[in-house]
């Protein structure tokens, strides 16, 4: 009778068939996650963020909605479009008389075409938002 293979199970960052001991990180500074970790976010397209604001003094709060979806072409390529929604307190609104807020989607996309890292997007988006301490 032939002998039974033992099989390797595979981490969900490593190469090969090495077991995870457990350790989030690696030595390429890329943190790696676990099932469990992950599990909770498979299948959302979306994800609220609240974004308190630093130099306003109040108790004011923005909201920034980070969307994305994966579209499949003719060919069965995947292809990712990623966006943001601002939601702004009514007084910005109309306190904004040239409708700059408005803006900020189009300048998010702008920076995800002009090839920026998603996460550094959204970061610039949240500090124009939140503003800076003191001022």
């Amino acid at each position: 009778m032939r002998a039974r293979r033992k099989r390797r199970r595979r981490s969900w960052g490593g190469e090969g068939g090495e077991e995870g001991d457990g350790e989030a990180g690696s030595e390429d500074g890329v943190e790696e996650y676990g099932v469990e970790e992950l599990l909770p976010f498979m299948g959302r397209t979306s994800m609220d963020l609240e974004v308190p604001v630093l130099c306003g003094g109040g108790d004011e709060v923005s909201t920034l909605r980070v969307q994305w979806r994966v579209k499949f072409d003719w060919t069965g390529e995947a292809r990712s479009e990623i966006g943001v929604l601002v939601g702004m307190p009514g007084k910005w609104h109309t306190a904004d008389e040239r409708g700059r807020l408005s803006g900020i989607p189009a300048l998010f996309d702008d920076l995800i075409q002009g090839g920026e890292d998603p996460l550094t997007a959204v970061r610039t988006v949240v500090c124009l938002l939140a503003g800076e301490p003191g001022s």
